[in-house]
């Protein structure tokens, strides 16, 4: 647990070591704070992360490199999507053979887009890397591969969203769901973004919404599920059975509430994926993984929150942040303390 809390420390080294900087103080925010996450992501022991260790790390050692398997794209070993398969291959074959190597590139891959679409859009690059790390994303990351990678390139997808670039975007979206096919749930964000009213009088109907969505939910998510993907490789986490879990969706819910103290045209924007991630997390009351599939919406809370603090006219922001800051470390590790995808206890490689 200890490097999860110097994470935490490192980030408020960061702030006070490039807080009076001018000039590149954004970039220094932004490349530090990356490098943080990355490094202790990437240079993780062979035990830390359980879908890590029981099937990305055994099917990458188990491919052989030669010509012929370069061009076999069966997969065998589990139901991996085309584009991780080939990203495994390729890598293994050009690059290195060593599982390390490997790791340490997927998690460049699954941050590095996160990290340059804060430095583009935050206006608190710190606060927003500390959000990032604080929610299950960075710690997903550990464990989940291959859609920790989709979640990456559907977060560089936002800047092509933003710049109304459709077929880029699209191209991104359908590139993420050659790494996990869920992916494929981010394409309606370009119509989400630049259509939907979020407006405060919406407000009331929104959480109507939400609270029909509750008792609906799971009939919908299987219809749904049913005509996108199709077969049963997603059908069974919607289907399983689990104890209800109203925290985080109750969190959310407050969340999304708390965004309209500030009337700023992008955090309305945010406010839209805001609302989509609280309505993908009304699948926890019922299943325990299925909430995943909203992780592509999630990711952009490390951009709302701290846009609804900046552009609001409360006042002593400083200390309402901090407050938030020490409250979402508090989170982190309540939620994740107890071993969660079995990332805490942690060792790097070399231990």
């Amino acid at each position: 647990m200890g490097v999860f809390i110097f994470i935490y420390i490192a980030f408020i080294g960061i702030y006070l070591i490039t807080n009076n900087k001018i000039g590149r103080k954004r970039e220094i925010q932004a490349v530090l704070c990356f490098l943080l996450l990355w490094l202790i992501q990437g240079l993780r022991h062979s035990s830390v992360g359980i879908d890590s260790v029981t099937s990305y790390r055994p099917y990458f050692e188990s491919l052989s490199v030669s010509w012929d398997s370069l061009f076999d794209f069966k997969d065998s070993f589990a139901n991996f999507e085309i584009g991780y398969i080939v990203f495994n291959k390729l890598f293994k074959f050009f690059i290195s053979t060593d599982p390390q190597l490997f790791i340490l590139a997927c998690s460049f891959i699954s941050i590095a887009p996160i990290a340059w679409v804060i430095y583009k859009y935050s206006p608190n690059i710190i606060f927003s890397f500390w959000v990032y790390a604080s929610f299950q994303l960075y710690h997903f990351g550990f464990s989940g591969i291959r859609q920790s990678i989709a979640i990456g390139i559907c977060t560089l997808a936002y800047n092509f969203i933003v710049q109304k670039k459709i077929p880029v975007f699209i191209a991104l979206v359908l590139l993420a769901s050659t790494f996990h096919t869920s992916a494929i749930l981010f394409l309606p964000a370009y119509w989400i973004y630049h259509k939907l009213n979020m407006s405060p009088k919406m407000l009331v109907v929104y959480i109507l919404m939400i609270f029909v969505l509750m008792f609906t939910v799971k009939s919908v998510a299987i219809t749904l599920v049913s005509l996108i993907f199709g077969g049963k490789q997603y059908l069974g986490a919607l289907e399983e059975s689990a104890v209800p879990s109203y925290n985080l969706l109750i969190i959310f819910i407050l969340i999304f509430i708390s965004t309209y103290i500030s009337r700023n045209e992008e955090l309305a924007k945010l406010r839209s994926f805001v609302l989509m991630t609280v309505a993908f997390q009304t699948l926890g009351l019922f299943t325990t993984h299925a909430t995943r599939i909203g992780y592509y919406y999630f990711v952009f809370f490390a951009l709302a929150i701290p846009y609804a603090i900046e552009t609001s006219n409360l006042k002593c922001k400083g200390l309402i942040r901090g407050l938030l800051a020490m409250i979402l470390a508090i989170f982190f590790f309540y939620v994740n303390g107890g071993g969660y995808l079995e990332v805490i206890p942690y060792k790097f490689f070399w231990e």
